[in-house]
């Protein structure tokens, strides 16, 4: 991959380079970028505190920040972040009373490279034999304590810990590896780099073209078949003109689709989506108590500008660093607990949302091992029913919606083959042990439905929408919820996720009237998550609700708020009067006093989103509401970022902006042109030429149809 940087870019380095240290023992940080470390301030989390300066926690000296004798609090996160409120790559390092540490790399190890761990004592002798472990299994035993891992690749990745007997154990040191990119500075990006890109962003419509062209004159040319007279005429069998539209759908006798997935790849091809997917290690949907779990925001480019949010018994919307740790572009949870159990979606700066994961964390002796993604039908998915403690591979009984399905010696269970009738709640026994928690499968169609808009990402993305257009609501309240898009709302699903239930549709929640659900009179338990779900697994937008019965609610915008929109927030009271004077607060401290209960925030910006409440004195105080804002205010000073994975995979700068978003430009014209000449293509395959008037008009037989394999 080639990275074009055009601003530069800091690095927070440290020495001696570890990520874990004996107290006592004497670090140094300093930022370093192309030029010098001036104009980048270090910065720190802890237990003691948040985005701390040096002068907080360390001494300066020159262009570094050092702590002369480190100690536990000193365990956290280390950045460097400039004055335009730019952030490098971070480290996290960990301070320990304990006797023995595990000496490992801090910054992340570009693939194919050697790392070799050491596991250290604080006293003599220190050259001890030692055992090391990868996420908590034995891995090997080295005489000298020292492990080395040649030609590291992304399967290394892990936390490792080591173990002297008769010392003492290490604490866990993650282990990160990075795909080696080639960076190319360009300072200024000139036309013949402009008119390359061009044309290799063109290309997948040119050849798409080429392909369709390609198509239509084979089909022409093998699917007539020549009459030589009546008697032939008698034999051929009489069919109607297929359409190359309707050809692309044909299917044969086995049921194999002609030239689909030609088409899909076409569709691939002229498609430059930027839609993320949050995935987890290890992928499933149910865990122990003190397990590892590491989330990521994946889309076609890097994780960038995605941010990972959930929603819990803890809180809503919360990100990564209130209920986990920032590890390269993961988030991860080192020890995970009950109350981790929850919904996890990655959410961009725009507004967009990705698919979701839900996931369970239980204290109970047996779990069950499902896909925490949704399954394509005709694949294979395997259940593990498995325990906390050993023996493992134990006979079990697994259901299914409650219905026993069948018993299996090992405790694995092999759905072959599934279908949208395998989708479900399943989960598993073991006898003399206990129960799993149910996890539910989703099953994605295989449904194809090929349009012209297809070739050009024409998105069918649908929105879930409420009336009223609300984020919180009193007990009694009617609401309505749809799924709306730029057809209609067929195809869509209106789910829920609440404290006592996941993904139920509207059947099981609310009453269907004509395309909307409609739940008569809300109640506490209908507080959580709406979004609608297509057929093939696509997911909208989502809506986050609350209702209470609480004597006061915040009236405030459900869906988020476009950057230099006016925003108005109503305190409203269940009993009259209503508008009373009313206390505004965000994030925990006071705003301002408003004597109609009515705040109005005029050009919202990012720094407006927060958690918003409101207090009518006498009467009682609001839950808080979320309020997001999306948009990207553009100025010439770098975007500001949170803190940026170590590898940093894409760096953009507005400072080029008009330079190099310019390639999107040429985009459009050509989405055009392509559209016109499918359309030709699809009227001159079509339609039969007319014969020459001074030729006698000869009826066309067609005698069979072969599909291309």
């Amino acid at each position: 991959m080639i990275q074009v940087l055009m601003q530069e870019f800091a690095e927070v380095t440290l020495s001696p380079s570890s990520s874990q240290f004996f107290r006592g023992t004497f670090i140094s940080f300093s930022c370093e970028d192309d030029h010098s470390s001036a104009g980048w301030t270090l910065r720190t989390n802890t237990s003691t505190g948040n985005r701390k300066e040096c002068e907080d926690w360390g001494r300066q000296v020159a262009s570094s920040c050092v702590i002369d004798f480190v100690v536990s609090s000193d365990s956290g996160v280390y950045w460097c972040e400039s004055t335009e409120g730019g952030a490098s790559n971070y480290v996290n390092i960990t301070v320990t009373d304990d006797p023995v540490i595990l000496q490992s790399p801090v910054l992340p190890v570009d693939e194919g490279e050697d790392v070799t761990l050491i596991c250290k004592t604080k006293t003599p002798p220190f050259n001890l034999s030692a055992d090391f472990y990868k996420d908590g299994t034995f891995v090997r035993t080295t005489p000298t304590g020292h492990m080395t891992i040649h030609l590291v690749s992304k399967s290394d990745e892990g936390a490792y810990k080591c173990d002297i007997r008769g010392r003492g154990e290490s604490p866990p040191a993650r282990l990160f590896a990075t795909v080696q990119e080639v960076k190319v500075v360009l300072f200024e990006p000139s036309l013949t780099l402009l008119v390359i890109i061009r044309i290799v962003v063109s290309s997948p419509y040119v050849v798409s073209t080429l392909l369709l062209v390609s198509i239509c004159r084979q089909r022409h040319k093998g699917i007539m078949c020549k009459s030589e007279g009546p008697a032939e005429q008698n034999r051929c069998q009489r069919c109607r003109w297929l359409s190359c539209s309707q050809r692309f759908l044909s299917h044969n006798k086995m049921g194999q689709t002609c030239e689909v997935k030609l088409l899909l790849l076409i569709s691939s091809l002229c498609c430059s989506s930027n839609q993320a997917e949050v995935k987890l290690s290890p992928s499933r949907s149910q865990f122990f108590s003190t397990e590892f779990v590491s989330f990521s925001c994946e889309d076609d480019h890097s994780s960038a500008g995605w941010t990972l949010r959930t929603n819990t018994s803890t809180g809503t919307r919360k990100e990564c660093e209130d209920w986990g740790r920032q590890a390269a572009s993961s988030c991860v949870i080192d020890f995970v607990v009950s109350s981790d159990s929850g919904v996890y979606w990655c959410e961009s700066t725009e507004g967009g949302a990705s698919n979701y994961v839900n996931i369970t964390v239980t204290d109970d002796p047996v779990i069950l091992q499902s896909p925490v993604l949704p399954v394509d039908e005709g694949e294979d998915v395997t259940l593990i029913c498995k325990t906390k403690t050993p023996p493992f591979n134990l006979s079990a009984d697994f259901y299914k919606d409650g219905t026993f399905v069948r018993t299996t010696p090992t405790g694995h269970m092999t759905i072959q083959l599934v279908s949208k009738s395998d989708e479900g709640a399943y989960k598993c026994d073991i006898r003399g042990l206990g129960e799993s928690p149910p996890a539910w499968i989703s099953i994605t169609g295989q449904e194809v439905k090929v349009l012209i808009s297809s070739l050009c990402c024409s998105s069918n993305q649908a929105e879930v929408k409420l009336s009223p257009s609300s984020s919180q609501f009193f007990r009694g309240t009617s609401v309505s919820f749809s799924c709306e898009d730029d057809h209609s709302s067929a195809g869509w699903t209106l789910r829920r996720n609440t404290s006592r239930e996941t993904r139920k549709e509207c059947e099981d929640w609310g009453r269907q009237v004509a395309s909307s659900c409609v739940i008569d009179r809300v109640v506490p338990l209908d507080s959580g998550v709406y979004w609608c779900e297509s057929t093939e697994g696509g997911a909208s937008n989502y809506v986050n609700i609350t209702v209470t019965d609480d004597p006061v609610i915040l009236q405030s915008p459900v869906l988020p708020v476009e950057t230099g929109d006016d925003v108005t927030l109503i305190c409203k009271t269940k009993t009259p009067p209503f508008n009373l004077s009313a206390d505004f607060y965000k994030d925990g401290s006071f705003v301002r006093t408003t004597p109609t209960g009515h705040m109005t925030i005029q050009l919202v910006s990012k720094s407006d989103e927060g958690a918003y409440k409101c207090d009518i004195r006498g009467r009682g105080e609001s839950p808080p509401a979320w309020i997001s804002i999306t948009g990207q205010e553009v100025k010439g000073t770098p975007t500001p970022t949170s803190l940026q994975s170590p590898s940093v995979t894409s760096v953009t700068y507005v400072t080029y902006v008009t330079s190099i978003t310019s390639i999107t430009y040429v985009i459009p014209p050509i989405a055009v042109l392509v559209i016109l000449v499918v359309l030709v293509l699809l009227v001159r395959c079509g339609v039969r030429r007319k014969p020459e008037e001074d030729q006698p008009e000869t009826e066309v037989i067609y005698s069979s149809l072969r599909t291309k394999q």
